[in-house]
């Protein structure tokens, strides 16, 4: 889902890709089996089962956002080594125009050639890097995504915020997950909530 995802009953052993938040409400407001990935938050009656089948949920981790952060990152790594390519070519022009005195026509072309793809390639690579460092600062804000369990969650559930994970090892309920100081910590929901 490109936006927030609001589940009335329940999400069983699914593979979830969601933008935004997630919420499941209302009916057995269950969250059981597969993994849900999103990049807000999530909120959830019951995560996992008595039967403790492993449940994943992984918050502050937008998939799209991730997609297009590892499609950039290996573009940059293609252009790096187009780049390397390009400049190897004209180091080797350098070198035979200082050992003949200059270059004939064809190595002229060639070089001018190279030199227009290296400042294309470099422009590019200055694009991608504006991009980059934007999709960063996104990825580092869902630290601040949390996952709320209002009754029980079940042992076996793989809890995740940005690059910190827990599994629970007993049931506990009533919980609040959020990722402070490199790890996650739990809070107990207030009797307001």
């Amino acid at each position: 889902s490109g936006g927030d995802l609001k589940v009335e009953d329940y999400i069983l052993d699914a593979r979830c890709q969601v933008e935004g938040s997630v919420v499941v409400s209302g009916g057995k407001g269950l969250i059981a089996g597969g993994s849900v990935k999103l990049g807000g938050s999530l909120t959830t009656q019951v995560a996992g089962t008595a039967a403790n089948v492993r449940t994943e949920i992984a918050v502050g981790v937008n998939p799209l956002l991730e997609r297009h952060y590892e499609a950039l990152v290996k573009e940059q790594e293609k252009h790096a080594a187009k780049l390397a390519v390009i400049k190897d070519g004209l180091a080797k022009l350098k070198k035979i125009e200082a050992a003949k005195g200059c270059l004939d026509q064809k190595m002229k072309n060639l070089r001018q050639q190279l030199l227009e793809a290296a400042k294309s390639l470099v422009s590019a690579m200055e694009a991608n890097k504006v991009v980059i460092r934007e999709l960063e600062a996104d990825l580092g804000e869902m630290e601040k995504a949390t996952v709320t369990i209002l009754k029980t969650a079940f042992p076996n559930c793989k809890i995740q915020i940005a690059a910190a994970y827990m599994i629970l090892e007993k049931q506990v309920e009533n919980l609040s997950f959020r990722f402070k100081g490199g790890e996650i910590v739990a809070n107990h929901l207030s009797s307001g909530n």
